[in-house]
């Protein structure tokens, strides 16, 4: 057994002794419970112990309905967990071509994602919403709950990604 399990059950001991010995130790957790749930209910900037954030991969889009259009949960995906290569195959040839001929491509779109990991907005959670059919495609219409970094600052903003015939995407807005 290692170090921090003996710690983990020399403190369990310990405290149901003191319970059995003190009476008032019950009461005493059952305030510093009581005061550590309103503190953090409050934002007091206690951290929360019972909402642990998964890593960037577990924690990331996996789409939500079976009509989504694959193209769009790679690109959320993508911008979600700053990787490039999911982004660059949501692309419709058209859109490639054109950062192509800018001299951009997967590395410049990794460098973006880079920076915005530092600074930008972290995409928390999308919504897909449907899509509507056009002559030389379709549009997808989603809603994306974007935060800023700060406790508590989440908006809301509308997608709308323009896809191809193949269902690549041609053009976000």
């Amino acid at each position: 057994m290692n170090i921090f399990g003996r710690v983990i059950r020399r403190i369990a001991a310990r405290s149901v002794r003191g319970v059995y010995r003190r009476r008032g130790f019950i009461a005493l957790g059952a305030v510093l419970v009581a005061v550590y749930l309103v503190a953090t209910s409050l934002n007091f900037g206690l951290p929360d112990l019972f909402n642990v954030p998964q890593n960037e991969v577990g924690n990331a889009y996996q789409g939500s309905s079976d009509s989504e259009p694959q193209a769009t949960v790679s690109y959320i995906k993508g911008q979600q967990v700053y990787d490039a290569r999911l982004v660059w195959d949501a692309y419709s040839e058209r859109m490639r071509r054109a950062y192509q001929q800018r001299g951009a491509g997967v590395d410049d779109i990794q460098r973006q994602l880079e920076a915005s990991k530092q600074r930008g907005p972290r995409i928390e959670q999308a919504q897909y919403i449907g899509s509507y059919p056009i002559p030389s495609g379709k549009m997808a219409f989603y809603v994306i709950a974007q935060s800023s970094g700060g406790r508590g600052s989440v908006s809301y903003v509308p997608y709308t990604f323009t896809l191809d015939s193949a269902g690549k995407i041609d053009r976000v807005e």
